[in-house]
């Protein structure tokens, strides 16, 4: 009995799981924060690749993932999932486009602005061929100012 075998094993996603997300303090906001993460379970990405073997798109999940986001000085707290998903597509050219949509934690520029950030929604962030970010939107959705939220 003959078994067909697929032409190029490149072509076959590979799955990883990735390290769990560590505990951090942040002061960005003007006051320090606490940021602790639940992980029931590990995160997972799935690559995968073109018949050349080139990496062209990333699937990223993190299932049950959520943080409990404290206020150092007040004790007053937000907790919220952040589980996502997001898909990062990986150009020709060398750039890259993520489209991350349900929950996600940005600790970053959001619409042009520098912050601390959680969205739900539909996030799309491009990056040039240095990794450089280029821009980072969220269409729709909700868009939450831990800082604002926080602030004592």
């Amino acid at each position: 009995v003959a078994l067909a075998t697929p032409a190029a094993v490149a072509n076959r996603p590979d799955r990883e799981e990735l390290p769990p997300v560590g505990d951090f303090v942040d002061t960005f906001c003007g006051f320090p924060m606490l940021v602790d993460f639940e992980q029931p379970q590990p995160g997972t990405v799935t690559l995968f690749y073109d018949e050349a073997g080139n990496l062209v798109r990333s699937f990223a999940i993190f299932p049950g993932l959520g943080a409990t986001i404290t206020n150092l000085e007040t004790g007053e707290s937000l907790a919220h999932d952040l589980s996502g998903p997001g898909v990062k597509e990986f150009n020709a050219d060398g750039s890259t486009t993520l489209t991350a949509t349900g929950p996600w934690g940005i600790w970053a520029r959001m619409n042009g602005i520098r912050g601390r950030f959680i969205t739900v929604g539909r996030v799309i962030e491009q990056r040039d061929v240095t990794g450089a970010l280029v821009s980072r939107t969220l269409e729709g959705g909700q868009l939450i100012d831990v800082c604002a939220e926080l602030a004592p």
